[in-house]
């Protein structure tokens, strides 16, 4: 009996197949490698300028407690200067310049304000004042702010104490990263009603904690420590997040307070 064998399966490729093969794995990985190569850069980049932000951050925190050790009390979010013609308001990012090493610059906005030189002394750039992933900073810009409102460290003029800090200096946000900057000589910081946005990216249209990295905000507390967080607006993150602004526990609910003017 004759038997056929024309359609049984191949045993294996041959080689033009092998070669074939090969040159499209080789092709791929050539591809590869690069975008690789690029994630990797990325990731260094990013983990760079998360440290580079971190370090800023802590370096605020403690000038500010450095300056609640010496006052007795941490500084307000806004005060007047009575020198030179009329009241001038100045942020705090102004009153910590003396415990930046920055006491020339202080002296000189403090003492010139009055003769029109604002704009001369506020074109001077501070790292500390800078986060290296905020994309397109307007000139005199800065992304650290306080959280001005009820029943935070910062509620209108208030210049709290060490021991008030109830809820402990390692739980209350002491300065935050912020979706949106703010002239940084000028007593404007970010609103407690705000947080009603959550934490956010750079990119949204909201003004609350926010940041351009990719893990998240960085927010400084009171004993100096640093913490990240995570991007949300789920009402339970929501919640923890004003609860982290908290000075004490407040005796009635967040929503019913109203910001001061």
């Amino acid at each position: 009996m004759k038997r056929h064998y024309s359609h049984l399966p191949r045993a294996g490729l041959t080689r033009i197949e092998v070669v074939v093969l090969l040159i499209v794995i080789m092709l791929m990985l050539a591809l590869l490698f690069p975008f690789l190569a690029y994630l990797r850069d990325r990731n260094h980049l990013e983990g760079t300028r998360q440290v580079q932000c971190i370090n800023n951050m802590k370096q605020l925190a403690l000038a500010m407690n450095i300056s609640a050790s010496v006052k007795g009390e941490f500084l307000p979010a806004q005060w007047i200067n009575k020198q030179g013609e009329g009241d001038k308001q100045f942020s705090w990012r102004v009153a910590l310049l003396p415990y930046m090493e920055r006491i020339q610059v202080y002296d000189d906005i403090v003492n010139n304000a009055h003769d029109g030189k604002w704009m001369q002394i506020s074109d001077k750039a501070f790292p500390f004042f800078i986060c290296p992933v905020f994309s397109n900073l307007p000139p005199r810009h800065t992304p650290h702010q306080v959280i001005v409102g009820p029943e935070t460290p910062f509620e209108g003029n208030r210049r709290s104490k060490i021991d008030d800090f109830e809820r402990g200096l390692s739980h209350t946000i002491l300065i935050a990263e912020a979706s949106r900057s703010v002239p940084w000589m000028e007593p404007t910081d970010l609103p407690y009603e705000n947080l009603e946005h959550g934490v956010v990216p750079l990119k949204s249209q909201h003004w609350s904690v926010g940041s351009g990295h990719r893990s998240g905000a960085n927010v400084a507390m009171p004993d100096g420590s640093v913490r990240t967080l995570v991007f949300s607006q789920k009402p339970e993150d929501v919640a923890m997040l004003k609860q982290m602004t908290w000075l004490k526990e407040p005796k009635t609910q967040p929503h019913e307070h109203q910001l001061e003017n």
